[in-house]
């Protein structure tokens, strides 16, 4: 089968348009979650005491609860 030329440049352009609209979708997407739903400081907490349980091996079924708590004694004022 055989494209003429119009199909080629047709399909090209949409290829092109694709990327353009991935590339546009990943820059608007760059704000995680907890950066945007927390007060400013508490998501590198968030991060911290998740990165905690990763390395203190805590089960997923009970993480939600491990970082909970270590978020809310980081934040606590001294």
């Amino acid at each position: 089968m055989r494209l003429s030329v119009s199909g080629c440049a047709a399909i090209l352009a949409a290829l092109l348009l694709a990327g353009a609209a991935a590339a546009q979708t990943s820059q608007a997407t760059k704000a995680t979650a907890p950066e945007m739903m927390m007060p400013p400081g508490e998501s590198g907490a968030l991060r911290d005491c998740d990165q905690q349980a990763i390395q203190e091996h805590v089960k997923m079924d009970e993480r939600a609860r491990f970082v909970k708590d270590c978020v809310a004694k980081a934040m606590k004022p001294k």
